[in-house]
């Protein structure tokens, strides 16, 4: 598996290389090679990083079931609509509070833990210190920031859908992911 160790290191080189290029026309073949490969392992350092983040709140799995339901869904849908002009009933999904991967109490433990790295009980968000360029820093922090709010409003928006019959999603959901945006910073 590589790092995010070397993805940084990768960056590093390829920025120094960048920098000196960049203001001359004539090299701008290279220079846009360069910044499109920068960019790679920037978006794979975070990609790193958020699945490290997401784990480690266990997050992972309940993200990947939110996904899993929300795609059978819409087949449900198409099979409802085919089902319902041949007169038969489609069939129906289970409620995703029902599965254990997804319970009230594995989406409330994900949650305690996310909230805890955020406060700063474990840790704190990534800030890529080993890299050289600050622009290129405060990118990589936004995009692990950014992705964690998303995978923070897909949870709320299934634990909030009726359908998924998460009994008390008030208890669960302490925040909108209007209000977790903003503990990120973005």
């Amino acid at each position: 598996a590589v790092s995010v160790a070397r993805h940084i290191f990768l960056a590093n080189c390829l920025a120094t290389m960048h920098g000196p290029l960049a203001p001359f026309p004539v090299l701008s073949p290279y220079s846009h090679g360069l910044a499109a490969a920068l960019s790679e392992h920037v978006t794979a350092m975070v990609q790193l990083e958020v699945a490290a983040i997401l784990d480690h709140c266990l997050l992972s799995p309940i993200l990947r079931l939110i996904a899993q339901v929300n795609q059978a869904s819409q087949q449900q849908q198409q099979q409802q609509q085919e089902a319902e002009k041949a007169g038969e009933s489609p069939p129906q999904l289970p409620p995703l509070a029902l599965l254990p991967e997804a319970s009230p109490s594995a989406v409330a433990e994900s949650l305690q833990r996310l909230f805890a790295l955020l406060a700063g009980a474990e840790g704190r968000l990534p800030e890529f210190e080993a890299l050289g360029v600050a622009k290129l820093r405060a990118q990589a922090t936004g995009l692990v920031a950014g992705a964690l709010a998303d995978a923070y409003a897909a949870v709320y928006e299934a634990v909030c859908d009726e359908r998924n019959q998460y009994p008390d999603a008030g208890g669960l959901l302490r925040h909108t992911p209007e209000h977790m945006r903003t503990i990120l910073g973005i």
